[in-house]
């Protein structure tokens, strides 16, 4: 079952929603990242726009005697989720915003039931984590021309889940749905052409 069609309005109201700010500081910080445009600020708020609608919040499930039951591991707009150690290390070290809020709140960290990190601390630290997953699947032999995909899989897969994918001939074998990494980059490009249409919104560097 593939995730859920987004319409134009859809589009539309999530980004307005995420707002002009948000939008200039991705395209700032993905542009310092990855240079030369290889990996665009579109794609990072396609994959926030599959996670969350580009919302803050709590997310995740896990199966209960074959139910699906929501978690609440997953933290912030890129769903960075706390059952794996490293995130769950990073997520104690950092201000906690109340699930749906974007703004800090004074003495509690992401770590803490329902709070999720800031807008930037979980962008950041998810661009590093891309960072590293590509040198990563370099050393593993994906192709160049396949590495994009294939970061977009890990960050919802892990990367072994997407490297296993990959390897048997589908990168979104172990991906929620079954299509993580095509929806992403399916409307990356509608994201992209957005911010076109809007001169206000568009990072000049």
């Amino acid at each position: 079952m593939p995730a859920d069609v987004i319409t134009p309005s859809q589009l539309d109201a999530a980004i307005l929603k995420f707002g002009n700010y948000a939008v200039l500081k991705v395209q700032a910080d993905v542009h310092a990242v990855f240079p030369g445009g290889w990996y665009s600020p579109s794609v990072l708020m396609a994959l926030g726009l599959r996670e969350t609608n580009l919302q803050n919040i709590c997310g995740g499930a896990i199966k209960v005697n074959g139910q699906w039951q929501r978690s609440f591991t997953d933290r912030g707009w890129l769903q960075i989720s706390d059952t794996q150690p490293a995130n769950a290390a990073w997520l104690a070290t950092v201000p906690g915003c109340p699930n749906g809020s974007w703004d800090p709140a004074h003495g509690h960290t992401a770590i803490e039931p329902m709070h999720v990190p800031t807008m930037s601390g979980a962008m950041d630290y998810t661009l590093k984590e891309m960072v590293s997953h590509r040198q990563l699947a370099y050393n593993a032999g994906v192709k160049s021309e396949d590495c994009l995909q294939f970061i977009v899989a890990a960050h919802n897969a892990g990367f072994t889940g997407a490297l296993n994918g990959y390897q048997e001939g589908n990168v979104d074998a172990n991906t929620t749905l079954g299509d993580y990494s095509w929806w992403v980059l399916h409307y990356a490009p509608q994201i992209a052409a957005w911010i076109k249409a809007h001169p206000k919104w568009q990072y000049t560097p």
